[in-house]
């Protein structure tokens, strides 16, 4: 079966961003839906996107994610 680009860019997947340092690092603890298209740069916009919401002085930050102990170098999909 093909999958159209299309389809690809409306999957979502529900996420939340655990974090071990504590603030202003500190993501929020609730889950949000993202396209499942995101690679780490992408994943990287949403954290900052989430951290500048509750600091107004928040600087960008390029962030590395792990998901179940790999290191995330793809898209989600």
């Amino acid at each position: 079966m093909d999958i159209d680009e299309g389809e690809v860019a409306s999957r979502r997947v529900q996420v939340r961003f655990v974090t071990k340092p504590k603030p202003p690092f500190k993501a929020p603890p609730t889950s949000i839906a993202i396209p499942s298209n995101l690679t780490r740069l992408g994943l990287s916009a949403v954290v900052n996107n989430l951290l500048k919401a509750g600091n107004d002085d928040w600087k960008t930050e390029p962030f590395d994610f792990v998901i179940d102990g790999e290191l995330v170098q793809m898209s989600l999909e």
